[in-house]
């Protein structure tokens, strides 16, 4: 944590994005934690999904980013997740799709990335 915490102070770094600290992956969720303790004066912090399971609690994405112009690159990106392809089939891969296709719908573009906020200021 104090290694991240002096990156981040070395690099004045604004704004993090790190896994949702309730992931069912309990890696996901140790970085979450040590991201967010480390972060604890960075102004910004927003956590994601990367993970298919749902947990015993509900995701409160309400921050909102247009990604319909690197959505290729996302896909390109998932592919390279060789064991998780391995061991869940495309249907892994395309569910990170058909998120991000419905919650472009959701704000009227092709596809959407979003956060749950931990802390935002605004400026």
């Amino acid at each position: 944590m104090r290694e991240i915490e002096k990156f981040i102070f070395d690099n004045d770094i604004e704004l993090i994005l790190t896994h949702w600290r309730y992931d069912m992956n309990t890696d996901h969720e140790t970085a979450s934690k040590i991201s967010i303790v480390a972060a604890r004066h960075v102004h910004n912090i927003f956590m994601y999904q990367s993970n298919w399971y749902q947990p015993d609690r509900a995701f409160n994405g309400i921050a909102f980013s247009d990604i319909s112009d690197f959505m290729e690159q996302k896909k390109q990106s998932l592919n390279q997740y060789k064991i998780e392809i391995q061991n869940r089939g495309k249907d892994w891969i395309n569910s990170f799709i058909d998120r991000n296709r419905s919650y472009g719908f959701s704000i009227g573009v092709k596809y959407a990335e979003v956060f749950e906020a931990v802390r935002y200021i605004i400026r």
